[in-house]
């Protein structure tokens, strides 16, 4: 007589479960496919989420003209107290080490400061500069870790003429804790 492991794959006393959580960059709960059966179910749990989806959305939150739906975008994608890191460019990098400063990191925290970086960007390069920008095919995700290129792109010709590297990092909602961007890649 076949034991349980053999008929299903997996040890006697363990348990497959799926819930959903629509919504948040395309996530949804989903259970571990193994787990022992005498834990509760609330606890089981991992968000899932489509890194391609998620960096699309990221993008996106870029280049929306409209300041409600921009900030509509910033709430739905990142936690409330979610920290935007910029790794400046060159120029930026080499006046703070003349000036002393070790470390040349820009960034924004919480809603109202990540909105105004977002809205800043967006009047510069996108309004006055006539560019767009858009994640490359290649987001990955490890743990609460997502990866992905992005690229500067001529609204006009549709020339890509710059990017860069972006890292964010997770909360246990899938909401954007943290946003490592490195520009110029």
């Amino acid at each position: 007589m076949a034991s349980a492991f053999m008929r299903t794959g997996r040890p006697t006393g363990w348990r497959t479960g799926a819930h959903s959580l629509p919504g948040i960059a395309g996530l949804r709960r989903a259970s571990h496919d193994l787990v022992p059966s005498d834990l509760p179910r609330e606890e089981i749990h991992v968000i899932e989420i489509d890194p391609q989806h998620l960096a699309d959305r990221y993008m996106a939150q870029w280049t929306l003209a409209d300041a409600a739906e921009r900030r509509a975008a910033i709430e739905r994608l990142w936690a409330e107290d979610g920290r935007h890191v910029l790794h400046p460019p060159a120029g930026i990098r080499q006046l703070a080490a003349e000036l002393g400063f070790a470390h040349s990191t820009l960034e924004a925290h919480g809603y109202d400061a990540i909105e105004a970086r977002v809205t800043r960007s967006h009047e510069q390069f996108v309004e006055k500069a006539g560019f767009t920008f858009r994640a490359r095919a290649d987001a990955v995700r490890l743990d609460d870790v997502v990866k992905f290129d992005w690229q500067t792109v001529s609204a006009e010709t549709g020339d890509v003429l710059g990017g860069g590297l972006v890292m964010l990092v997770l909360d246990d909602d899938g909401r954007i804790k943290a946003d490592y961007m490195f520009p110029g890649g």
